[in-house]
């Protein structure tokens, strides 16, 4: 494999030919990042248990001092249209919805 480099909403994106690139919109904590989206190429048959590891990565990456491993495992991942699962693949281009639980009183 290897790598080729994709521009994307003008940001320079490297990814490996068997991957796919999705779009993760974030809410709730997760705007403690000051990003609103996170692009990622993932591989091509990945799910959302896959997801949530990679994720957790890329977010410790960003910002080393926001422990949000625990919150991550509690969050819910949404497309469009459904709720998704962890057994859920991700499909190419698709854009993810990323929302944390929610406590109020």
């Amino acid at each position: 494999m290897f790598l080729v480099m994709n521009l994307i909403h003008g940001e320079m994106f490297y990814y490996m030919i068997n991957n796919i690139i999705i779009k993760i919109k974030l809410y709730g904590i997760y705007k403690k990042y000051n990003i609103e989206y996170i692009f990622l190429s993932v591989p091509f048959d990945c799910n959302i248990k896959s997801l949530k590891q990679i994720l957790l990565k890329e977010l410790f990456s960003i910002n080393e001092s926001i422990f949000i491993d625990e919150v991550l495992n509690c969050s819910i991942f949404a497309n469009n249209d459904n709720i998704l699962n962890d057994d859920y693949i991700i499909l190419n281009k698709e854009e993810i919805f990323l929302f944390p639980p929610v406590n109020g009183g």
